[in-house]
């Protein structure tokens, strides 16, 4: 049976066959802290309460305020995530990539992407 896909305002979060989070930000948006705190209940909530693997994919992100970035430093984020890969392909999407690196960082192991087979296969070996 296939785990369900909780849409959010800014994108959608699922959990993969893998075992790896899928959070996808859709095309032009522009995450607000609303936004961040209701992607990180739906991570919870798909991750079973298992720290897993997370892929996210900003390519397509406008912006993020600075109070997301905030949302996402807090001690939830390593709830549900042993690592994050973040797919990014345009100046802005690393300039947003880069900041959340920054704030992190200290929780758990963060690498940027720009091809998402490659974040995949680095993610396997983030399995608790």
């Amino acid at each position: 049976m296939t785990p369900p896909t909780i849409k959010t305002r800014t994108g959608s979060v699922r959990l993969r066959e893998d075992g790896i989070i899928h959070v996808l930000v859709l095309p032009g948006m522009k995450e607000t802290k609303e936004d961040a705190q209701e992607s990180l209940r739906a991570a919870l909530q798909v991750s079973g309460g298992k720290r897993r693997p997370v892929l996210v994919d900003l390519r397509k992100m406008q912006a993020q305020e600075r109070d997301a970035r905030e949302i996402y430093r807090g001690p939830e984020t390593a709830q549900f995530a042993s690592a994050a890969a973040l797919l990014v392909e345009s100046r802005i999407s690393k300039l947003i990539a880069n900041f959340f690196m920054a704030i992190v960082r200290a929780q758990i192991v963060i690498k940027i992407f720009t091809d998402e087979a490659e974040a995949v296969e680095w993610l396997q070996d983030f399995h608790e």
